[in-house]
């Protein structure tokens, strides 16, 4: 488990070159599991200790770069550039072994596991899990619905999206109950880390060792923080609605509408009080928050953060023009296929904001139809300057 929320400083370190362990993109597969622990951490020796474990953090690769993992106090998502290792001794990659893959529905697991993404990350779930005392209405949807809306941790980022697309690690029918020793022992699994990494010698101030738990100022954890502030606000709301229901349910609200997953969660609700004041002040707290906190906005920073992925025909130009490092054509189709999936799933979420926005017109789906708007409209662009590399590479490449 881990705390985004603890402060590690930096140590003043001189310019020097030392040898990384980074993630070796071609070699992972798509829900590969990575075990962490934290020596000296004391949570990580409790948990390990519990757990009968030698780890006490997961993370799950789901291809094209990406990575979900849970930090409090949310679920995220993280590319492979987070993840670098001094050296493997305290981290593990296992993988679902071959001969139980055809049991395994990977786009059903991979469907429930997004679902989890901005998933309250809730360390006091873990008394559940050790008492097994977690609410039985949120079992019993789980079982019924296929739907999580109880916090999370991340062995259940583990556990849950494996049962659902068949393969149940607990080997009871309780994944939510299934914890570190369960996952690590299972049979189901095989050990691939020293396939998957390289080794690479980097520069130590341009480097961030995952296990340090230094923050690194990314997207990523920006976005962790806006969404911390949208769960909290709308947590509070979902009180002030369950403490007044009766007021409510004339308009076909009930306490089960109020089940909290993650702040994505009102836009259930709004529909049904939109035109009512309670409902317009409510987009309109949701709709301060997110701009306040700049959400509808990081993916604009993404994409200039990373300028050569996103304008790769620019930048090759600039390559050629200066005699500078020329990517090779594998390179710019490995993007193709990685950005046609980030568009699929752009588009996917614009067509699902736009039906929202067209059954309840309200502020706050508005900007996040404008936001998945424009970040399509990029992704298209993008993936159309990687084809025209590919197509024409080596005219490119030999234009000056």
């Amino acid at each position: 488990m881990r705390d985004l929320n603890k402060k590690t400083k930096f140590a003043k370190k001189s310019k020097a070159q030392i040898n990384m362990f980074l993630f070796n993109s071609e070699k992972l597969q798509p829900f590969d599991v990575i075990l962490v622990r934290f020596p000296g951490d004391p949570l990580s020796e409790d948990i390990r200790k519990k757990c009968h474990s030698q780890f006490s953090h997961a993370i799950i690769y789901i291809g094209d770069n990406s990575f979900i993992e849970g930090n409090v106090p949310v679920v995220g998502l993280f590319s492979t550039h987070r993840y670098h290792f001094k050296d493997l001794e305290n981290v593990r990659v296992i993988r679902l072994k071959e001969e139980h893959r055809s049991n395994f529905d990977l786009l059903k697991a991979e469907e429930f596991l997004r679902s989890l993404s901005y998933c309250d990350y809730n360390l006091r779930q873990l008394a559940g899990i050790y008492n097994r005392s977690l609410s039985t209405d949120v079992i019993d949807l789980f079982h019924a619905e296929k739907r999580w809306v109880s916090g999370i941790v991340c062995t259940s980022m583990v556990t849950l999206p494996y049962y659902i697309g068949g393969i149940d690690i607990s080997t009871n029918n309780e994944p939510y109950y299934a914890h570190f020793g369960y996952i690590e022992n299972s049979h189901f699994f095989e050990e691939v880390t020293n396939e998957v990494f390289i080794e690479e010698e980097r520069e130590i101030l341009n480097n961030y060792d995952y296990l340090s738990m230094c923050e690194t100022g990314s997207l990523l954890e920006k976005q962790s923080e806006a969404v911390r502030e949208l769960n909290t606000l709308v947590k509070k709301v979902f009180a002030e609605l369950e403490t007044n229901i009766a007021e409510y349910e004339i308009f076909g609200l009930t306490r089960a509408s109020l089940w909290f997953n993650n702040w994505e969660d009102v836009f259930r609700v709004l529909p049904f009080l939109f035109e009512t004041e309670k409902g317009k002040e409510i987009d309109q707290r949701v709709y301060d928050t997110i701009i306040s906190t700049g959400y509808n906005n990081l993916w604009f920073e993404e994409v200039h953060s990373h300028h050569q992925t996103f304008f790769p025909l620019h930048h090759l130009q600039i390559a050629v023009a200066h005699r500078g490092l020329v990517q090779s054509l594998q390179h710019y189709q490995f993007h193709i296929k990685a950005l046609e999936k980030s568009y699929e799933r752009a588009s996917k979420n614009e067509d699902t904001v736009f039906q929202n926005f067209t059954v309840c017109p309200c502020k706050s789906n508005h900007v996040l139809l404008d936001m998945y708007n424009c970040y399509a409209d990029i992704l298209r662009s993008t993936i159309t300057q990687y084809q025209e590399i590919c197509k024409n590479y080596d005219a490119l490449v030999n234009s000056h």
